[in-house]
């Protein structure tokens, strides 16, 4: 477990360990096919709920060297000013060069950005949360209620894996109760539909 100012923070707590809630990851897991095979911005903590066939945590900084190559990825990035940018940027780059195929990462809405607008002009599809998400703090009972909306990007090598209609379709029935599925662009795998 990552210590208190070492990871994750949220300025209102000085806490840094913040995990995605259960619902989201079962989700991201259905629409990414049943498996996540990397976490790259996690501890084993965190992975008890992502399940990941493979995580990088302190030891193994996400933020160094080429990720291993898999299928699919599913990221929390630390949300801290500091380092949201590099998170950021180097999840696109990992999905340039090839290293994942279909990848989701869960942000805030922070839409006066680059770091957003790089992750959004790399995506297929978007989820914007209709209400704000209830992150899990394994330090805190009660946590406050979070202070910013999130939305997940969905990054889709679909030359590889699925049309963007199809895991469009895959979003609409996971996540429209709770939030608005947005399609970022068409694509040519689409008339094939």
């Amino acid at each position: 477990m990552t210590n208190h100012g070492q990871g994750y923070y949220t300025a209102h707590t000085g806490f840094y360990e913040w995990y995605t809630p259960q619902w989201i990851v079962d989700k991201c897991r259905v629409v990414m096919g049943g498996v996540i095979d990397l976490d790259p911005f996690s501890c084993e903590a965190a992975n008890c709920i992502v399940q990941a066939t493979k995580f990088y945590d302190v030891q193994r900084n996400a933020l160094l060297g080429e990720w291993d190559t898999v299928h699919t990825m599913f990221a929390n990035p630390p949300y801290a000013s500091m380092i949201i940018n590099q998170c950021c940027s180097k999840i696109t780059e990992q999905y340039t060069h090839g290293t994942f195929d279909v990848g989701m990462v869960l942000v805030n809405n922070a839409t006066d950005t680059q770091w957003f607008h790089e992750l959004m002009s790399y995506s297929t599809h978007m989820v914007i949360f209709k209400k704000r998400i209830s992150f899990i703090n394994p330090l805190i009972e009660k946590p406050k209620p979070n202070t910013r909306g999130q939305v997940l990007f969905l990054l889709n090598e679909h030359n590889k894996y699925e049309s963007c209609q199809n895991m469009y379709l895959r979003l609409i029935e996971q996540f429209s109760d709770h939030g608005q599925v947005v399609r970022l662009y068409d694509c040519d795998c689409d008339n094939n539909w």
